[in-house]
């Protein structure tokens, strides 16, 4: 279904004047400098994929420069985990050290507590018989006593051997009371050392037991440290993975996209290749059979192509419609590119049948000829313009009509 521009008719304000020709010129330049390199119409599908390519292409990249930045981010905490991780064993030789010193240590201290211990058993044997020997000696000496006492009062005994035997019984039990003294004085002496030496080895059961808690933290926190490292170590593992395939997405794409830069060169290429080599073999803008009398205009270098009201105006060649609109001293005015060289023009139109963007093959009808001052006869002035230069279009539409 055609798509109609809805424009008034407005009838041409009389002979083609300099203002009306200065007004096309300036039209002509502004299409050829923007709309017709915006939009080449011969590659307007392939220009459509390139846009396609390129917006792809920048979420593409901007993935890749989102990944880079994680995965860098990644690498300096899997980085820091490690110096962490590192010091964390460190920590625990050193704590592996600490508790093998205070073990032996330990274990010196438990030595001397039971050297301490053996000393102690030997003194309260010595004292026990220490004691048991004053025991004997107070026995005897109570013994002798008596007996001096009676064999005295009997008249049996001398009484200088009794008090012989009795100094010596008292000598006896004085060095035992000396010898249980040292015992006593050597037990209180280990006692206390005992007590020191148990305290001692309290405290060193504490530090290492606060060792063994300190290491099971570190330990802990090495495990936590490890998981992390294993974890930033699969994410990191796994952006990389991603930013390669995103790379090499980028890559395709980029590879599409210069052949599709060379396919539309090549369009482009041969597009105006085409047209230029229709000189002589372009179609007519009106058909032979609706034609009149086809004046040529030396002034403007087009042609006056007298018609009945009505006509169809036809594509000269394959193109797109870049206007299509009333202009003074043209009337409604159709322009088609062909390439970025060349552009026709149709004016004194009683209907434009096209819109800007159209694109038109070869003999398309893109307007009606005439205009609504009520003649039986139309005129339609046709152009054909080179860079913006109008061209002889006779030399380039067939010879026969």
């Amino acid at each position: 279904m055609l798509r109609r521009r809805a424009l008034t008719i407005i009838p041409s304000t009389g002979p083609i004047g300099p203002i009306a020709t200065i007004v096309i010129g300036a039209l002509i330049a502004v299409l050829l400098s923007t709309q017709t390199k915006a939009n080449p119409p011969t590659g307007a599908p392939l220009t459509e994929q390139v846009q396609s390519t390129q917006g792809e292409l920048k979420e593409v990249s901007a993935h890749i420069k989102k990944l880079k930045k994680l995965i860098a981010k990644l690498s300096k905490q899997r980085s820091q985990t490690e110096k962490q991780l590192a010091l964390l064993e460190t920590d625990i030789s050193d704590k592996h050290k600490a508790m093998r010193k205070q073990e032996t240590l330990m274990s010196a201290t438990q030595a001397e507590l039971k050297g301490l211990a053996h000393q102690m058993s030997a003194l309260v044997e010595a004292k026990k018989q220490s004691e048991n020997a004053i025991e004997q000696g107070i026995t005897q000496a109570y013994q002798i006593s008596s007996k001096s006492s009676v064999n005295l009062f009997l008249n049996q005994q001398d009484p200088s051997e009794s008090v012989r035997e009795l100094t010596y019984f008292r000598y006896y039990i004085e060095a035992h009371k000396s010898q249980l003294e040292q015992h006593e004085m050597l037990l209180n002496e280990i006692t206390a050392v005992e007590i020191q030496l148990k305290q001692k080895l309290a405290e060193e059961k504490s530090i290492t037991e606060n060792l063994k808690q300190q290491n099971a933290e570190i330990i802990r926190q090495q495990k936590n440290r490890s998981q992390k490292l294993a974890k930033l170590k699969r994410d990191e593992a796994s952006h990389k993975g991603s930013l390669n395939k995103f790379q090499r997405k980028r890559k395709e794409l980029n590879a599409v996209l210069a052949i599709l830069n060379k396919r539309i060169v090549a369009q482009k290429s041969s597009v105006s290749a085409a047209f230029s080599k229709q000189k002589g073999k372009l179609l007519w803008p009106i058909a032979p059979k609706h034609q009149g009398q086809a004046v040529f205009n030396r002034d403007r270098s087009g042609l006056s192509i007298t018609t009945a009201p009505y006509s169809p105006v036809r594509a000269i060649f394959q193109g797109e419609v870049v206007f299509a609109d009333w202009l003074r001293g043209y009337g409604l005015l159709v322009i088609v590119q062909h390439d970025d060289d060349y552009l026709s023009l149709y004016a004194h139109n009683l209907v434009i049948e096209k819109s800007v963007g159209d694109k038109v093959s070869a003999g398309d009808t893109i307007a009606r000829a005439g205009d609504n001052s009520g003649s039986d006869q139309a005129k339609l002035y046709f152009e054909l313009r080179r860079s913006g230069k109008s061209v002889n279009p006779k030399l380039w539409l067939a010879k026969h009509r």
